[in-house]
Order: structure tokens, then sequence, then C-alpha cells
């Protein structure tokens, strides 16, 4: 039995890509080549040998373990003087004892004059340990401009102040850890400017930046704002990535990236949630903006193919909602008379800005809300001031439901913004994939970074990062929101269906003997820390699938029985074992593939076949793996 979970493991580890962690990008081999060679000099022939002039910026250095540079071979001046006086590394000295103790080898990054240029750089150095001397060498990095446009002050900057650190925390973050490739090698230099959420500001915001060299941008994040630099000549020698972009008019493939799904997505998600208890009618009233308007035409058809009646329409300009609030009021009650009795409850799709608030506290004194279900959209709609007074009074008696983009990830890469929003990790990810895809193309000319981009993924966070032929994201879960006394994320939408999420175990749910069978799958949720992991997403429509169908849900009864009898233990395990949750999501992988060739449109017969084997197979890796892990911290102890 042994020998079959090894073979099991071992064919599992041979599908999955973990050969390229030991591999070295070019800069790398050169740099270690320095540092073996200065390393046989010195065995040779002493320190003294390693000291000599060099213009080139894969010389050696040598420092003692208090840091001091005990042999320079670009500068000999510099001996005798400690490396945390000349500059600041990205590590301490205990770090880097640390690191060279316990694996003989480190790696630093800090900014030092490049003696081959004259300038200030940063620069990555391997520290290698030999004979009490860290052994170093390293190259210095190409800076590439982002010119990052974000709506700092106005009508949106409370969006754009969570925004402007994630672009900052994901340029440090893409400096420091993600494995770059070279010669050169690259790191990013982020320009930020205020767009004032206008118009005119985002185009000189973009201006002032393209006139002092950027051609990649992140931003704007405002779509009032996108559109006039992709109606200008210059937006043809650029590569834009936004972050919160979603106007089906920029849904094509140019140089604009988005890092979120346009408004066709938004309005379908919005419209289950508005239909979600049976065909309304609806009135929609809401702020005369672009993004409104277009989020509110999207949800329309969607409404009507579900049976829903749209029956009005009221915009207001920017805080005039006054006579908006009136009309509402009769327009409900001219809904209510229409619709009849033993219609649901009249639909109100309210969208707005900043002022929501207020609008709802101007409501609760002319709006009856007896009979009515109001339904909003987006992060302003879920605004904590709705929480107080008049405007939370109001809230509960109409049910107020919200329908707004949201990743769901235990990822702490945001730490510094107390509560990120959807658009501040999309943020993030659009530039680590500009980042990725500028090493990927080895350049930075927006050409070939453009090329680039869609088949880069790495370092992203929350969601499975695929871009349409369009340059959107493909698609994204829409949290739903209701107020009950606050609100709360009950569910969310997503493949074209409501979610509860009180239906999806937690990643701590215990599951005792009297449990009932088939609630989750255990091992992977507690192997990628969350219920709403792609990954466990996945298994889970797997499971779903099979269940649909008359053998599928007959193997499945069969299945769950044994899985959860041993699967609540196996998740214990791993809730203790970061090295246990790392086999798991490592084995999972040949899995996950294969669910891949599971497609509904088989017969039942071979839908059901090849969906048995893949979670059979599941389940023997599941077994296997804590086993497998067992058994080697049982030698290592026993050694």
């Amino acid at each position: 039995m042994k020998l079959v979970l090894a073979a099991a493991l071992a064919c599992a580890l041979a599908a999955t890509p973990l050969a390229a962690a030991n591999t070295f990008a070019p800069w790398e081999y050169q740099v270690r080549e320095v540092i073996q060679a200065g390393i046989a000099e010195y065995d040779e022939s002493g320190l003294d040998a390693l000291t000599r002039a060099s213009a080139d910026e894969r010389h050696l250095f040598v420092l003692d373990l208090e840091g001091r540079i005990v042999a320079h071979g670009a500068d000999p001046s510099l001996v005798g003087q400690s490396i945390f006086d000349l500059t600041e590394p990205d590590k301490t000295l205990d770090a880097i004892k640390g690191e060279l103790y316990s694996s003989g080898k480190t790696l630093i990054q800090y900014y030092f004059t490049n003696p081959a240029t004259g300038n200030e750089e940063m620069k990555r150095s391997f520290l290698f340990l030999h004979d009490g001397y860290a052994f170093g060498s390293g190259m210095y990095a190409q800076p590439v401009t982002v010119g990052a446009i974000a709506p700092l002050t106005g009508g949106a900057s409370g969006y754009g102040a969570g925004i402007s650190v994630a672009l900052r925390t994901a340029v440090e973050d893409f400096n420091l850890k993600q494995s770059l490739g070279g010669p050169p090698y690259f790191y990013l230099e982020l320009e930020m400017r205020d767009s004032a959420t206008s118009v005119e500001g985002g185009l000189a915001a973009f201006s002032d930046l393209y006139d002092s060299g950027a051609r990649l941008f992140a931003g704007p994040a405002i779509d009032d704002s996108v559109h006039p630099i992709t109606e200008d000549p210059r937006f043809e020698d650029i590569v834009m990535f936004s972050c919160c972009s979603v106007t089906v008019s920029h849904s094509k493939p140019d140089n604009l990236f988005r890092a979120v799904p346009d408004h066709s997505n938004h309005g379908e998600a919005l419209a289950a949630a508005v239909t979600a208890d049976g065909p309304p009618a609806v009135v929609m009233v809401g702020r005369n903006d672009p993004w409104i308007t277009e989020l509110l035409d999207q949800a329309v058809p969607h409404i009507e193919s579900a049976g829903g009646t749209v029956l009005d329409r009221r915009l207001y300009e920017f805080h005039d909602y006054g006579p908006a609030v009136t009309w509402l009021a009769s327009a409900v009650e001219e809904a209510r008379a229409e619709c009849g009795e033993g219609c649901p409850a009249v639909a109100v799709v309210y969208v707005g800005f900043e002022e929501t608030a207020e609008f709802v506290d101007a409501a609760s004194l002319e709006v009856d809300p007896e009979g009515t279900r109001w339904f909003g959209a987006d992060a302003n709609t879920v605004s904590p001031q709705i929480g107080e007074g008049r405007p939370a009074a109001f809230a509960d008696a109409v049910g107020f439901t919200s329908v707004q983009p949201i990743i769901y990830t235990d990822s702490d890469v945001l730490d510094g913004i107390a509560r990120p929003t959807v658009y501040d990790y999309a943020a993030y990810n659009s530039i680590m994939v500009m980042g990725g895809a500028i090493v990927a193309a080895g350049s930075d000319d927006p050409a070939a970074v453009r090329e680039a981009i869609p088949q880069v993924s790495a370092g992203t966070v929350g969601v499975d990062f695929q871009l349409n032929a369009n340059g959107d994201l493909n698609s994204i879960k829409y949290g739903i929101w209701e107020f009950d006394g606050g609100w709360h994320n009950t569910a969310y939408y997503g493949s074209s269906s409501i979610i509860q999420l009180d239906e999806i175990p937690k990643p701590d749910t215990q599951q005792d003997e009297a449990a009932e069978p088939g609630g989750g799958c255990l091992i992977a949720t507690a192997a990628y820390g969350t219920e709403l992991a792609p990954a466990v997403q996945r298994l889970r429509e797997a499971r779903e699938g099979l269940a649909g169908t008359g053998p599928g849900a007959a193997f499945l009864s069969a299945f769950n029985h044994a899985y959860y009898a041993f699967s609540p233990a196996v998740a214990d395990l791993e809730r203790q074992s970061p090295e246990l949750r790392s086999l798991v999501r490592v084995a999972s992988v040949p899995m996950i593939h294969a669910l891949g060739i599971v497609s509904p449109a088989q017969t039942d017969a071979q839908f059901v076949a090849l969906g048995a084997l893949a979670l059979l197979a599941g389940a023997g890796m599941y077994a296997g793996a804590p086993a497998a892990l067992v058994v080697a911290l049982r030698r290592r102890r026993a050694a």
C-alpha cells in the first residue's frame, strides 16, 4: 500500500511545474558564476587577490559576518566600510546571517552606485557563505516608469485612497518578491497623478505623465477619465491597465486592459438578485453618470428575460436628488397599483455614489416602504452611514440589498488598507500583471508588453486572472449584501447562479459522525484556506454536476459516506501542519486539471465515469498525501 501511495504522489508531483522553482534566470547564472570563480580564487590565493578595479557590474565583493567589506572588485576604497553605512539592504544583518547559517546563501536588494553609469540604481545580489565570509555579486536593474492615474480628490476619492495604496504596495512587492528574468532585469518606479474624478483632470494627469516619458499606465480608475485618453492620438503609443473601468463601450481589443469584467456581468448579477423571489415590477432611479446609466441599461434585459417589468426610470444630477425622491414616491405607488395582488414586492433599483446615504435618508421621509424591496450596486450602497439613524430603519424595512464585485481571499498583501475593496485588489493585480509582462517580454516597449499581458497571471490575488479577447478580466464573483441591522454578505453570484454563503462550510467547520455527508470539500478547503478558492469551487462544481444525473447521485451517495469518514480528521491535520497543506495543494493539481475533461455535454455514462474517476483519484490523493507526510516525518525523527 505504501508503494502505491508513493507512486501516486510521485505522479502528482511530476505533473506539476515544481522544477521551475529550482531554475534560475540567466542573470542569476552569470552572478553565481562570478561568485564561484571568486571562491575558487580565494581558496587558491586569499582575499588580497580578489580586490581589483573593475567596471563590470557583476564584480565580486566579500563581506565578513558583521557586514564589513573585506574585498571589492570594483572599488577597493570601500574595503573596511560596512555595507549598512553605504546603503539600506532590504534585510537586516541578523536576517542575512540567519539565512546564510541555515541555507548557506541569501538574496538581498538595495540601491548602490553603478560603476558602469555612475548612477545610484537598484541592485540585487546573491551572498554565499564560504569559510566564514559572505561572497557576493549582483546585477543592477533597469528602471521602468509606470504612470499611475487615480482619483485622489473629488467624488471618487474614497476609492482613490485605497487604490493608491494598492498600487504602491504592488510595486514594492513586485520589486522585492518577483522572480525577475533577464538580463536585463527590471524594477518599477511609480509616478502618481490625481485625476480629480473628472474628465479634464484625468486627461491632464495623462498628459503630464506622457510628457515626462511614461508609456505604461496603471489607471485611470474612473471611466470618465478613461474615455478621453482612448480618444487621444497618443493612446496608440501606450499600454493602459485600468483597475476599475467597466463600461461596455471599452470592451474591445486595443491598448486598454482592465482588471475587472465589464458592466454586462454586473448587470446580469444585479438582475439575478432583483428577480430571485419572482418577476417583480421594477422602478429605477440613480445619478446621471455613465457608470450608473450603463449598469442600469445592462440589467434591464436580464430582468425582462426573467419575467420582470421595468416600468420607469429617473436620473438626477449630482446631489440634486430631491425631485427624484418625490418622483420615486409616486412611481412606487403607481407600480404597486399596476402590479396588482399576488405580485411580488415592487423592486426599487437605486444606484448612487457618495450621496447614497443622504438619498436613502430623504427617501425614508417620502417613500412608503410597504411592499417594496430595494436593490443597489457597489460599495457606495454598502455604506456604513446607512447603518445609522433613519437610513438604517428604512434600509431594514425595504430589505435593502446590494450587488457588487467582490474578491474572497485570505491574502494579507493589502493589510495596509483597513477594508480592501475589489478595486484595491484589482489595482494590485494590474501592476503585478504589467510587471510580469515586462519581464516576459524582456522589454518595456509598449507593443511588446501589450502582446505579453494576456499570458501573465503570476502574483495576482483573489481571482483566476484570465483576460478575455477584449483584454478585460473574464469573470469575477459578485457579492450580495443584505441589510439586517447592518450589512451582511449573505451570498454571491457566479457561474449564472446565486450561491448562498451559508450553504458552503467555513474553513474551520467541524463534521462529527452524525453530520450529513456531502456538505463540502473539507480537505481542499483546509488546504487552500477558504471554501471560495477557485480550486475548491472547481471540485464543488464537479460534485454538483455528478449529483445532477441519476447514476452520479447514486455514486456520490456511496462516495460521500466513505469520504466523510476520514476527511474531517485529515482537515484537522492540515490546519496544524503548513507542510501538509502545501503538499495537498501540490498533489491536487493533476486532479483539478483532470476535471477539465469532464463536461455536461458528454453522455451521462461518460460524464459519470470521468467525474467518478477524477473524484476517486482525488480521494486516493487526499488519503495518500497525509500518509506520505506522516511516514516522512517519522523517518526524519527516527534519523
